[in-house]
């Protein structure tokens, strides 16, 4: 069940780290986009590398025949290993018919993963007062639609970051588009998944709206943008996020 998912622009080890180049503030004068008084860029890029690092992590403990509720367990066990006492948000992880299901949906935590599914993982943790966020779909075994939603999820996003900012697309527009494209390509895109702030710890006391909800074109590495496909006619999805980034535009 080692299968991971490849395509022709993944978010690759490289592309998660931080650039060599970051701005150290937030130019921002959007009250929205606030941050704290001692947030650094680069202190949260780190927070974001780190959270890759844990997803991978992660997707190597989660076998077949696992309950979706013992593979958060293990999420939570991970943390753990790692010194990592809080998060932002709850760690979901959803197998099978669950990928279905946005982030505050109920999901059945008693599904068993079978030896030819599809599940994602999205954690939110808090390292040295940063929020990290990320979330990726991956397959057990060899079924060529579930590779092709769990890919889809992925290009999706990319395109969605490099349209956002070569276009200058406020939030709202970003979203209407990306729902075209899923169209488009065969997929349906879920609207109850829409994007959100990250920040120093918590990014709450200065906004808790969605991106799709933003008039204006997000700062980069302030925003996550989040991409959740359905099957037209099978029950199960992908998931793919991370934060807007202007770095990898050149990458894709």
């Amino acid at each position: 069940m080692d299968h991971q998912i490849k395509d022709k622009c993944p978010i690759s080890k490289d592309q998660s780290k931080v650039p060599s180049k970051v701005p150290s503030k937030v130019p921002s004068k959007v009250p929205c986009e606030g941050v704290g008084d001692n947030f650094e860029m680069s202190s949260l890029l780190r927070a974001q590398e780190k959270t890759w690092e844990l997803v991978e992590e992660l997707r190597k403990l989660i076998k077949i025949g696992l309950k979706e509720k013992e593979a958060i367990k293990l999420c939570d066990e991970l943390f753990a290993a790692h010194g990592i006492s809080k998060k932002w948000h709850k760690n979901r992880i959803r197998f099978g018919t669950n990928t279905l299901t946005a982030f505050k949906e109920d999901s059945d935590f008693e599904y068993v993963l079978k030896d030819d599914d599809i599940f994602f993982v999205d954690i939110g943790p808090v390292i040295d007062g940063y929020e990290g966020d990320a979330g990726q779909t991956f397959v057990v075994g060899d079924d060529p639609e579930k590779l092709a939603c769990a890919k889809a999820s992925r290009e999706l996003f990319l395109k969605c970051e490099k349209q956002c900012f070569e276009a200058k697309m406020s939030g709202q527009k970003l979203y209407e588009w990306a729902q075209g494209q899923a169209r488009d390509l065969g997929w349906e895109l879920n609207m109850k998944s829409l994007g959100h702030r990250v920040a120093d710890f918590p990014h709450a006391l200065h906004h808790k709206g969605t991106l799709a909800e933003a008039q204006f074109e997000p700062s980069e590495g302030l925003w996550v943008l989040e991409i959740q496909l359905r099957h037209p006619q099978k029950e199960y999805g992908s998931f793919f996020e991370d934060i807007l980034r202007k770095d990898r535009l050149s990458t894709c």
